[in-house]
């Protein structure tokens, strides 16, 4: 009804000259007065209504947001936390790792040491064995080169005359007696 009203009156008017019409303008006006009236009284409870609801929904958003970022800051709190103990804990793993390294190294140089005095000590006992062995060899070479030399001086100086001599003084000693002592 509003629109035809103000279509015929634009029709009717655009062959005349411009002038103000309050008539015109106060119809218009009681109009939408009227439609904005209606609107108001029919449509308010449910505006407010949905205008509740948004509300309570932004509240329970915000809300929410909130228990968020509370979460959200209790998680960074703890997880600044372990990262400081995990700072301690790795500045403590570094030292344990740096005194057993220190300790097996002890250890590897003590083992070091014992197996070298074993070694120094072995050696020397085979030293030691070794001497023993090379001078009981040249005693016996020595034996053997003097029993060498005496058989083939014995062999120079024995003739039958000097064995004839020999049995003879063994003879005479068996008689004298001077055999047994």
């Amino acid at each position: 009804m509003l629109d035809l009203d103000i279509l015929s009156f634009v029709i009717t008017n655009s062959s005349e000259v411009h002038s103000f019409n309050w008539v015109f303008v106060i119809k218009h006006v009681l109009n939408l007065g009227i439609l904005i009236g209606v609107l108001v009284y029919f449509l308010r409870i449910p505006i407010k209504g949905a205008l509740e609801r948004r509300k309570a929904n932004l509240s329970r958003e915000i809300d929410e947001a909130r228990q968020i970022i509370n979460d959200a800051k209790v998680k960074y709190d703890e997880y600044t936390e372990k990262l400081e103990k995990l700072g301690s804990e790795i500045k403590e793993l570094k030292d344990s790792i740096s005194m057993l390294g220190e300790t097996e190294k002890d250890e590897i140089i003590a083992n070091a040491r014992q197996t070298c005095e074993l070694i120094k000590k072995d050696s020397i006992e085979t030293i030691e064995l070794e001497a023993f062995r090379a001078k009981q060899e040249i005693q016996e070479e020595v034996v053997k080169n003097s029993l060498e030399i005496a058989e083939n001086l014995i062999k120079e100086k024995m003739d039958d005359s000097y064995n004839s001599k020999a049995v003879d003084n063994l003879i005479d000693q068996i008689e004298d007696g001077k055999w047994l002592q």
